[in-house]
């Protein structure tokens, strides 16, 4: 490893498909603009070390981890966050690809997100994606062993458009699709400042049964979402699928709950209860802020701004 290599994967946000996308149903979900970075480079000396760090979004370090390269026992470690999927992804990583790292220099790899840890825009499955990258290892196979999920984030990781997910029969099914829709401007993300546990949110799911209509059901309202016209279509089905997730989830709606007197839309994304929501309305694209900002949630995107724009990165 003469020099050094660089790997990138994006963050995602699903539109529709959260938790029934786990029973087959066909979700929508875009890659973000904003992703993670690794960098890996050989290193003088530390010979047999993997010297880890992981950077947030303004470049401090919130976990360093020097690994033995035999086995990636680690020698070493600070930070607060849990170091365990970077342990065993890597190691998982050495089982799908026994050359990876067996070099006997020392190595230095340094991962930096472009999005707080809290969003839940998909730390996780960008370090994932990353690592397989590098690894030279199908993404989707290191994925698997190591998380429960539907595994469309890993999807979004390596797309550079939005996509279309769905399991059927166990593998994983994804189509990059055109979806820009002439209302885009009436479309916002909005941060509750609450990150969820998605795994947990996955294994709440697993353990119940579902009516396998429901499925079909959010399928039909994703290909919907996708054809739909004019923001009064989106905002409708946007209702619809809240509505069937509500009964099935035995839980509020976040709009009854938070934004009462929102004049639109206001959709959940991923695990219910926290992360980013959607949010559209005709209004003002100034005006939709405004009605977020007053309410006291001041991290807002609008579509163009976290969807990924096939935007270089550095």
């Amino acid at each position: 490893m003469s020099k050094s290599l660089n790997y990138y994967s994006h963050g995602k946000l699903l539109l529709s498909g959260e938790y029934f996308v786990l029973d087959g149903a066909k979700a929508l979900a875009i890659p973000a603009r904003l992703g993670q970075h690794l960098e890996v480079k050989q290193i003088e000396g530390d010979h047999g070390k993997l010297i880890w760090e992981s950077l947030d979004e303004k470049g401090n370090p919130f976990l360093s981890v020097v690994f033995e390269l035999n086995d990636f026992k680690i020698i070493e470690k600070r930070g607060e966050v849990p170091h365990y999927l970077l342990q065993d992804a890597l190691r998982e990583a050495r089982n799908l690809q026994k050359d990876f790292l067996k070099q006997k220099s020392g190595v230095k790899a340094t991962s930096r997100l472009e999005f707080s840890l809290g969003w839940g825009l998909g730390s996780s499955s960008t370090l994932i994606h990353n690592i397989a990258s590098w690894a030279k290892v199908d993404a989707f196979d290191l994925f698997f062993t190591l998380l429960d999920g539907s595994g469309y984030d890993v999807a979004c990781a390596g797309a550079k458009k939005p996509i279309t997910y769905q399991l059927q029969n166990n593998h994983a099914v994804w189509n990059e699709i055109d979806f820009n829709p002439s209302f885009a401007g009436n479309i916002f993300f909005v941060y509750l400042g609450k990150k969820q546990n998605s795994q947990q949110a996955v294994r709440q799911y697993l353990d119940n049964e579902h009516d396998p209509v429901l499925a079909n059901q959010i399928s039909r309202i994703t290909e919907r979402l996708i054809a739909a016209n004019n923001a009064d279509e989106f905002i409708l089905l946007m209702k619809e699928h809240e509505t069937i997730l509500s009964s099935a989830l035995r839980l509020e709606k976040v709009q009854d709950v938070f934004f009462s007197s929102f004049p639109g839309a206001i959709k959940s994304l991923g695990a219910w209860g926290g992360d980013f929501v959607m949010a559209c309305a005709k209004q003002e694209p100034d005006a939709i802020k405004k009605y977020f900002s007053e309410k006291g949630f001041q991290t807002v995107f609008g579509f163009k701004e976290i969807i990924f724009a096939n935007r270089a990165h550095i």
